[in-house]
């Protein structure tokens, strides 16, 4: 961020009714990274007041003693620099939060654990302004031009990760021992019904993500708040067999009506939710329902919600895939999870929703955009069979290469957030990304790839 001049920042208002600027004011207050560093070594106190008079000065006096709401309010406007000053308060404070000598600022949930690793390094894209780390193929996005980029073969991405540097245990949060991490909402805040303290203040809730420079086209880039974690077309699916209907028309028929039905409203209730039995019904046998997203969507029976915790320790996610089998690819509402959430998690996701709603949180499009920046790229690619071919020859970059994703494998841009470039055997982020496009195959898949995104958009224009 600057440590000079000021930077105007749309936001949504602290009661959630509409969008009002904020002005960060860096003439007034310097930057609070800057003054920290120049400080030295300093007590936790001297850090908090630090950081408290540089609030106050910066936004000139917008959050006034609820301070905290930089951070954690509908109102929130926070940025890298604002956060690295925060955790610094918060490591240099054990005892007052929580009465031990040591609490980790940011960390993942499982450290042994590649599938969960990598939410560092979609935390890092959010905190940088850096592009395609939260792809749906990938790594890949389109520029302003419409030109395919890979967030692999871009210095910027390497330069994010040198930023950061994580330690992670699966046990700190639910042991009171870390203070902050990225993940799921629903899945992630049961821990205030079973771990924390809620009679002590403890609330582990979701946040606003973080004001980052974005470059989308804009001269100088725009300071915004943008997530790329934005859900695609998925892609398994269902398929009729030819050899199996073939010659049966009433066979083929009876297929397409079972698939048909999971795309009407009643289809999507049954793929959502499960059977009736699992849903709260009036005595006249409709159902009990309650505004979701703008429509009314039923409400989970309460034997559902008994069960889930039964079965399941309140997990949405792990009691959808292992008894109601909600979890198969047709259209669903998030209506089911939404009711399975913690209050606390639900208070944090209606922030998020808000500011979607209010278009203060920008994000991709499932469309065609007329900036391509904001094009969300495409889950599948159409790849001939000989470029499919070709492309799985480029190992380093495949889905078990070096930048997996997956559960048991390794990942070089977590490994340099953890290590930095000495984890690739480099020196600098140029290098890096040179490595990438030169030695992996990079600068050929590329190639491909936007071959294929072209003639899909050839074919997408004609129709």
């Amino acid at each position: 961020m600057p440590t000079s001049g000021a930077i105007e920042i749309d936001t949504v208002t602290a009661d959630g009714t509409g969008v009002e600027t904020v002005t960060k004011n860096y003439d007034a207050a310097g930057n609070i990274i800057s003054i920290m560093n120049a400080a030295g070594s300093v007590s936790g106190v001297d850090a908090v007041n630090m950081l408290r008079d540089y609030i106050d000065a910066a936004y000139g006096g917008y959050y006034g003693t609820e301070r905290s709401n930089l951070y954690v309010g509908q109102n929130a406007a926070w940025d890298a620099d604002e956060l690295v000053a925060l955790l610094r308060c918060v490591v240099a404070n054990p005892q007052t939060l929580n009465g031990t000598d040591s609490v980790q600022g940011l960390f993942s949930r499982e450290d042994d654990n590649n599938q969960r690793r990598v939410d560092m390094m979609r935390f890092a894209g959010h905190l940088f302004g850096v592009r395609g780390l939260e792809s749906r193929q990938d790594y890949l996005y389109l520029d302003t031009d419409g030109v395919m980029k890979d967030a692999r073969q871009q210095p910027e991405s390497f330069r994010s990760f040198m930023d950061m540097s994580a330690e992670s245990s699966s046990t700190m949060l639910e042991n009171d021992l870390g203070f902050m991490h990225y993940d799921y909402n629903q899945t992630q805040t049961i821990l205030n019904a079973t771990k924390l303290q809620a009679d002590q203040g403890e609330k582990y809730m979701a946040v606003m993500v973080p004001v980052a420079r974005w470059q989308d086209g804009t001269e100088g880039g725009r300071y915004m708040r943008f997530t790329e974690s934005w859900r695609s077309v998925k892609t398994d699916g269902w398929g009729i067999s030819r050899a199996g209907t073939d010659g049966n028309p009433d066979k083929l028929n009876a297929a397409l009506k079972l698939i048909d039905f999971a795309y009407t409203d009643k289809g999507m209730i049954l793929m959502s939710y499960g059977p009736d039995a699992f849903i709260k019904t009036n005595p006249d046998g409709s159902y009990v329902t309650f505004t979701f997203n703008g429509q009314e969507m039923p409400e989970i029976a309460d034997a559902t919600y008994q069960e889930l915790w039964d079965k399941a320790n309140g997990n949405y996610t792990n009691y959808a895939r292992m008894y109601l089998g909600s979890t198969l690819s047709f259209a669903k509402s998030q209506a089911f999870e939404y009711q399975c959430t913690h209050e606390v998690g639900k208070e944090g996701a209606g922030h998020i929703s808000n500011a979607i709603g209010l278009g203060v949180l920008r994000h991709p499009e499932l469309a065609v955009t007329e900036n391509p920046w904001y094009t969300s790229i495409p889950t599948v690619l159409p790849t001939t069979k000989q470029e499919s071919d070709l492309l799985n020859t480029y190992t380093e970059l495949s889905s078990k290469g070096r930048f997996s994703q997956n559960k048991g494998e390794s990942n070089e841009f977590v490994n340099e957030i953890a290590g930095g470039y000495a984890t690739q055997g480099m020196s600098n982020a140029d290098e890096a990304a040179a490595a990438v496009r030169d030695t992996m195959g990079g600068s050929q898949y590329l190639q491909l790839k936007q071959g294929a995104w072209d003639r899909l958009l050839t074919y997408y224009n004609t129709l």
